[in-house]
């Protein structure tokens, strides 16, 4: 692993407007993705799909990201990131501007098909500002703030999905889909032209002749590496556990009203957010690896409180599940940018993209099997259950006895 080289032209403004490119792309296609997820009534009627083919439709989102995550990574290690951040944010532009002008020509079942094809391209495309834009962060910042600038990007995600939840619905009833989606298309237009003006193109002797798969192959060698991933789908899970169905745990308990936990949940988003820079900064020159398990030990002690305070129907039950949602968001970032340092400048962009698909996978597996462990046991056994899902990681062998050189 060679560690990342900061460049002496990536002075105070260069190295931030670097993060800007990177977090601002990252938020766009977050809003996007989020937006074009919770407007699925506004598909389904504009478009009068049916509600099975508007489900096909989302899943070939998801379906495009899993497929090129690693793809994307491992040309990035290959190839440097301004180059491929270029050739994913225009996939994109192309895409939408595609879809806008062509879906009014489209009739009868064959919209159902130009959809799929659109928000596969948009996964596909999508994928490449994640296991990207990371790579060119590091190497901008010192060794000392890069944890920290991995911090700020990673809070991208929460920050382009609420905004996506919050207003793309409205945004599409109103102006329509057409301008929405040239809305999307300009703004990644924009994307593009911060990262030919901000991103620094990299040196890539040291990985001129490698092959693609060496780098994965690398990855998969390395440990840590793996032990990062293990612990980042574990915590996903309780993360994603929570948002989706920590609220009508704390509804069913009909201490706050629906209106109140609608408000909540977007305040959980933007805690967990801030969360992260605090952390990024604050541990980023210590032992960030232990930061993370006591995050996730913390987040299931929250868990548990919350379970039993609900047991007994106190208010307090809804502090807990906000207390657990901020903290189960809280530690992505020291994540993001501990495996971009272990995988140094040969590696990142492929451990990204395997970061990229932990967490995808968690985000996946976890809202498909937590029904079924409700239905055959109790929201109580399943609220334990993802607490020690989030306690795994301590039980990783030599997880944290050779600390992460920063």
């Amino acid at each position: 692993m060679r560690p990342f080289s900061h460049s002496p032209k990536n002075n105070t403004v260069t190295k931030w407007l670097t993060l800007l490119t990177g977090t601002t792309s990252q938020i766009v296609f977050s809003f996007l993705y989020t937006g074009i997820v919770v407007s699925e009534y506004n598909l389904r009627h504009i478009y009068g799909i049916s509600l099975y083919d508007i489900g096909i439709q989302l899943s070939f989102l998801s379906l495009g990201v899993i497929l090129s995550e690693i793809p994307w990574g491992m040309m990035s290690d290959k190839f440097g990131d301004k180059p491929v951040l270029l050739l994913g944010l225009s996939g994109l532009v192309i895409s939408l501007l595609l879809f806008s002008f062509i879906r009014s020509y489209v009739v009868g079942s064959d919209i159902n098909v130009l959809i799929s094809l659109t928000f596969l391209s948009i996964g596909v495309f999508g994928a490449s500002i994640n296991s990207s834009s990371g790579r060119s962060i590091m190497s901008a910042f010192p060794p000392g703030e890069q944890i920290f600038a991995m911090s700020i990007r990673q809070t991208s995600v929460p920050i382009g999905g609420v905004i996506g939840s919050l207003y793309f619905p409205s945004l599409f009833h109103n102006a329509g889909d057409k301008n929405t989606f040239l809305l999307c298309s300009f703004l990644f237009f924009l994307c593009i032209i911060f990262v030919i003006f901000f991103v620094e193109k990299e040196e890539t002797i040291y990985r001129k002749n490698n092959l693609l798969f060496e780098n994965f192959f690398s990855c998969l060698k390395n440990k840590k590496i793996i032990q990062i991933l293990i612990t980042s789908f574990c915590l996903t899970s309780t993360q994603i556990s929570i948002l989706v169905f920590g609220k009508e745990t704390i509804i069913l308990q009909k201490s706050i009203s629906f209106i109140k936990i609608d408000i909540i949940v977007p305040l959980i988003l933007v805690l967990g957010a801030f969360f992260r820079i605090y952390l990024g900064k604050k541990f980023s020159l210590t032992n960030p690896t232990s930061i993370i398990l006591i995050m996730g030990t913390i987040n299931s002690t929250f868990l548990i409180f919350m379970v039993i305070l609900t047991k007994e129907n106190s208010p307090l039950a809804c502090l807990a599940f906000i207390l657990a949602g901020i903290t189960s968001l809280s530690w992505q970032g020291l994540a993001y940018g501990v495996i971009s340092k272990l995988g140094g400048s040969t590696i990142a962009g492929t451990a990204l993209s395997l970061m990229g698909i932990a967490v995808l996978g968690a985000s996946f597996i976890t809202p498909a099997i937590s029904p079924f462990i409700i239905l055959h046991t109790s929201w109580a056994t399943f609220w334990i259950f993802m607490a020690m899902i989030s306690l795994i990681p301590l039980f990783i062998k030599s997880y944290t006895n050779t600390p992460l050189k920063m």
